[in-house]
């Protein structure tokens, strides 16, 4: 699975890619770039106007307005606590002891990851 979500601007240059026979290599020798510096504009990691412009205009896509409709986003990936009780790390302790109570986990301790990443609780 992966850990990002590749914008709309990405995934446009990747299917146009696709149907235009083209590889990051080909991109990377028609303007004398990198294929690693073609694929870090491609799939998000980096920004760079011009190279964002020129690769749109060379596979006939819209050119994006700025980094934000270029860059790629982490994919949030529950942790322990949001997968067993249902929520994330940024609750209260109060919230995952009734959330404990309520699901009557008895007995049981939880590392809470918000409180230093030390803290357990436990409910008896």
């Amino acid at each position: 699975m992966k850990d990002v979500i590749y914008s709309d601007w990405s995934k446009q240059v990747k299917k146009a890619m696709i149907d235009a026979d083209l590889d990051t290599n080909d991109i990377a020798d028609k303007f004398k770039w990198t294929r690693q510096y073609v694929s870090a504009i491609i799939n998000g990691r980096m920004y760079q106007k011009e190279a964002v412009g020129s690769i749109s205009m060379y596979l006939g896509i819209e050119v994006p307005n700025g980094a934000a409709s270029t860059l790629a986003k982490k994919k949030h990936l529950p942790d322990a606590t949001e997968k067993y009780y249902g929520f994330n790390s940024e609750v209260t302790e109060g919230e995952v002891l009734a959330k404990m109570s309520e699901q009557k986990s008895v007995g049981k301790s939880l590392k809470m990851p918000n409180l230093g990443g030390s803290k357990h609780i436990s409910i008896e």
